[in-house]
């Protein structure tokens, strides 16, 4: 019976970081954070929950041949993800409500592809350098066909909870 239980609870925190994951990379489009600050609190909050639960893990899934990548993998999704959302979902949520509109100009272009199905319909990219960290912005197709003539980013950002600035409106110029 507790194997049981132990193997929903794992399929829905799965499932549960799984979505978190792709809610959590929207959000890090919007703020302005160094990349190896979530990193670092995905894999040590991973590392750890894997160490103090590799028994448990091992004796539940003993019969599928439960082996240590697979734990790593599980812990990290679960906990790794599910913690780091937690972080950055509450600095964006719970920002102060001072807004400051700062103007930045465009060190470097490129583009991502559309969706499965309408790859041509593409996004441009926009590298800015955020007061000494470089920031992709991500705009919609709309804008691709112009993509050469912008010069300059203008954004309207809000100080997060922990100090990390939010981006709550972009426009190109």
């Amino acid at each position: 019976m507790f194997r049981k239980s132990q193997r929903t609870r794992d399929f829905v925190g799965l499932l549960t970081g799984m979505i978190l994951i792709i809610w959590e990379i929207n959000i890090y489009r919007k703020t302005i954070i160094p990349f190896w600050i979530p990193f670092i609190i995905i894999i040590l909050i991973g590392a750890w929950k894997t160490w103090s639960n590799y028994k448990n893990y091992i004796s539940t899934y003993k019969k599928e041949g439960g082996n240590i990548f697979f734990a790593i993998l599980q812990y990290t999704v679960v906990w790794g993800f599910s913690l780091c959302s937690i972080f950055m979902i509450s600095n964006y949520y719970l920002a102060n409500s001072k807004k400051q509109i700062k103007n930045f100009t465009i060190e470097e272009r490129s583009s991502l592809p559309g969706r499965k199905g309408n790859r041509g319909n593409r996004k441009p990219t926009f590298i800015i350098n955020y007061e000494g960290l470089k920031k992709e912005l991500v705009f919609s197709s709309s804008y691709y066909s112009k993509i050469d003539e912008y010069t300059e980013v203008t954004l309207l950002t809000q100080n997060g909870l922990f100090g990390f600035d939010i981006i709550l409106e972009q426009n190109l110029y």
